[in-house]
C-alpha cells in the first residue's frame, strides 16, 4: 500500500509540473497597432501599422516622418493630429526618420 501512496504522489507531482509548464513566459514583441504618419506640414494621420513602410518617408520636413501607438495602448487619439498634439501624447514612439510620408 506504501508504494501505491508513493506513486500516486509522484504522479501527481508530474502532472502539475506539466501542467503548468504550459503557461510558460515568453518574451513576445509586439507589433504597434496603429501607426501617425505626416501626410502636410504639421498634420498626422492615423494608419494601421501593416501599411506603414518606413522607406516612404520623404525628407521634405524637420519634423519627425511618424509616430508609432503600441499594441497595448487601445486609446484613441483621434485620425488626424497636428504635431504640438502627437508629440504629446504619452507612450508614442517618434521615429528618427524626418519628412513627410509618401507611399
Amino acid at each position: 500500500m506504501n508504494n501505491i501512496k508513493k506513486l500516486a504522489l509522484g504522479l501527481l507531482v508530474a502532472a502539475f509540473a506539466f501542467g503548468f509548464s504550459a503557461f510558460k513566459s515568453t518574451n513576445l514583441k509586439l507589433d504597434p497597432q496603429w501607426v501617425y504618419v505626416q501626410t502636410d506640414n504639421d498634420e498626422y494621420t492615423k494608419i494601421p501599422f501593416v501599411n506603414f513602410d518606413d522607406s516612404s518617408c520623404r525628407n521634405l520636413s524637420a519634423i519627425p516622418c511618424s509616430f508609432q501607438q503600441p499594441e497595448t495602448d487601445m486609446t484613441d487619439h483621434g485620425t488626424v493630429l497636428d504635431y504640438e498634439t502627437v508629440s504629446s501624447i504619452s507612450g508614442l514612439e517618434a521615429s528618427t526618420d524626418k519628412g513627410l510620408y509618401q507611399p
